[in-house]
């Protein structure tokens, strides 16, 4: 098992009730495992921002690992790495 710290931002925050967290996930888990993780755990109001209603995956946030934005669902997670979800910014 590792521990990854989860930090919520914006509609992550408030849909969680969290600013912060530490998650343990089995040693070979990606980002994805991660989000089906959290899902689970908070249910439809993290569902909607990560999957759109057909249950394709279409996030409504960012996902910053270690600082770094990715998209990649296949991102190994490595002990102590920080995953930020944090709203999409839009402007123009």
């Amino acid at each position: 098992m590792k521990s990854v710290t989860v930090r919520y931002f914006g509609s992550s925050s408030s849909a969680t009730r969290k600013k912060i967290e530490v998650v343990s996930l089995d040693d070979s888990a990606t980002l994805k495992n991660l989000l089906d993780f959290l899902v689970l755990k908070y249910n439809a109001s993290l569902r909607h921002l990560f999957y759109d209603r057909s249950g394709e995956f279409k996030p409504l946030v960012m996902f910053l690992i270690n600082g770094k934005a990715t998209d990649d669902l296949a991102y190994p997670l490595k002990e102590g790495d920080e995953v930020s979800i944090a709203p999409l910014i839009a402007g123009g």
